[in-house]
């Protein structure tokens, strides 16, 4: 595993799934971490089992305000990573319009907006 080198680096979804196992990498490599998702809980979690020094917030990717608010409240990050979706489940033919649709929504908008308010260091990846 390269260094991080005490980068810093946002995993928005990171207090499960594919998000956690980032954070996970991402601590082993020496990053300074911040984990963000919608449930307080969930982080609170995570974090206890990620280690001392890793940062929370509960963050919700469709509100668009608070996605600004919190980085312009927050210094630049070198790596921004999104993960979080809320992303119905079901064969094609039976997934109702609405819920493709949501899925969407979450899924590209969510990120889109997360990348679009992101401070992310110059020369970052």
């Amino acid at each position: 595993m390269s260094s991080l080198n005490h980068l810093r680096v946002l995993i928005v979804g990171g207090s499960s799934g594919i998000g956690f196992a980032v954070a996970e990498a991402a601590v082993a490599a020496d990053a300074h971490v911040t984990i963000a998702s919608r449930s307080e809980d969930k982080l609170v979690t995570a974090a206890q089992q990620l280690g001392p020094g890793t940062e929370t917030a509960v963050l919700d990717t469709a509100d668009e305000a608070a996605l600004e608010s919190f980085f312009a409240s927050h210094d630049v990050f070198d790596h921004v990573v999104v993960s979080a979706a809320q992303t119905p489940t079901g064969p094609l033919r039976k997934l109702a319009l609405h819920d493709a649709k949501s899925a969407m929504e979450s899924k590209f908008w969510g990120a889109y907006r997360a990348a679009r308010a992101a401070g992310i260091a110059e020369g970052a990846r």
